[in-house]
């Protein structure tokens, strides 16, 4: 048996995270694991809720019980291990796990390296404030770390940062993601403009399109004056829409993602600052529409510029790459079909599978299915 503990159930139309802790528990019930889910706010989510238990997960929520620590105190020695979701709450309840059931292994999945997120925000910004704050989140982050048995890493890139800075005091796994592909890919005639998808609570989100509106848009309305840049995604603040205009759409939450991607010549993903794997940029990638991005986006995945994707950095290289899209078919084909193909074959359930059971079998953990 294992228990996941995150902050909150997963609401997988609303962020990549969410999406990514459902992929998580499929892949862990897959090893033949029955699955218990505990979020941190003991909130029932309605239909994200009924959805877990659809997919036979035992869900913990108020009023049955009204605190993590009283299931906890009641359940903790019934499960073979813990996967803890986020240093925010792991920090919280890690060590009265490791109290209450010293011999369950503890799985800790950062989700993405807050620290490192943190940093490249402030350095972004020149902001010596948040470059303090980073530094102080290091010390959270890493002690945390420590007392898992394993860290779980979605990115190789993280994975070196980790253990450079615990001198390889931790043990670490590759975090497995999963590209859920549709079966075919609407035709580039048809498509109109660029989009973005993004959930805004997520700073580098907001960041990111306030700098493309800014500067790279103003370089594309004098080559391309018809071209739209649409916004998608949910919690949009005033700042992010104020920046609608006759080229910048900002359209808001939207129920099937796949209209973010199946609708637009282009997919942007000009992350200034942020960590972790991009789910935004793999499934995009998946839907077929060539990517534009910057190595910030890019970082991790293993793609090749020019070939899956285009990875630029100043304006100017944004506004070449996109022209280049859309001005030749041959070359928006190839980046489509290139993307495509290289999700499939590192992103697949199969493959995630394999990751997740390598992870478990570090911590001594071996699947009943194998």
């Amino acid at each position: 048996r294992v228990l996941f503990i995150d902050y909150a159930t997963p609401r997988p139309d609303r962020d990549a995270g969410s999406y990514a802790a459902i992929q998580e528990i499929r892949l862990v019930q897959s090893l033949g694991y029955k699955v218990t889910f505990m979020p941190r706010n003991m909130a029932h989510l309605g239909g994200y809720t009924e959805e877990l238990e659809k997919m036979g997960v035992e869900m913990i929520y108020a009023p049955f019980y009204m605190t993590m620590d009283e299931y906890l105190d009641k359940h903790a020695q019934d499960f073979d291990a813990f996967y803890i979701t986020r240093f925010y709450v792991a920090r919280d309840v890690i060590a009265k796990l490791r109290k209450l059931a010293p011999q369950t292994r503890i799985l800790f999945n950062n989700a993405d390296l807050h620290f490192l997120r943190e940093l490249r925000a402030g350095l972004a910004n020149d902001d010596p404030t948040r470059i303090e704050a980073a530094r102080r989140t290091r010390e959270i982050e890493l002690d945390v770390m420590t007392q898992a048995d394993v860290v779980l890493s979605y990115n190789d890139t993280e994975h070196a940062v980790i253990q450079s800075h615990t001198d390889g005091a931790v043990k670490i796994a590759k975090c497995p993601w999963v590209v859920e592909a549709p079966d075919t890919v609407p035709p580039r005639e048809g498509r109109a403009g660029m989009s973005f998808l993004g959930n805004y609570h997520h700073h580098p989100n907001t960041e990111a399109v306030e700098w493309f509106a800014r500067q790279v848009m103003p370089l594309l309305q004098t080559t391309h004056p018809e071209l739209e840049f649409v916004m998608y995604g949910s919690a949009m603040p005033d700042e992010v829409k104020a920046l609608a205009s006759d080229q910048i759409r900002a359209q808001g939450f939207i129920e099937e993602i796949s209209d973010a991607y199946d609708q637009h010549l282009i997919f942007t993903a000009p992350l200034l600052s942020g960590a972790g794997i991009k789910g935004k940029v793999l499934a995009a990638l998946a839907h077929g529409v060539p990517c534009v991005m910057t190595p910030t986006a890019a970082e991790g995945i293993g793609l090749r510029h020019g070939h899956d994707c285009m990875i630029v950095t100043t304006p100017g290289d944004w506004h070449d790459a996109i022209d280049a899209l859309i001005t030749d078919p041959e070359l928006w084909h190839a980046i489509s079909r290139n993307g495509r193909d290289y999700v499939a074959r590192s992103f697949s359930f199969e493959t995630a599978r394999g990751q997740m059971r390598t992870a478990f079998e570090a911590v001594d953990l071996y699947s009943p299915e194998f």
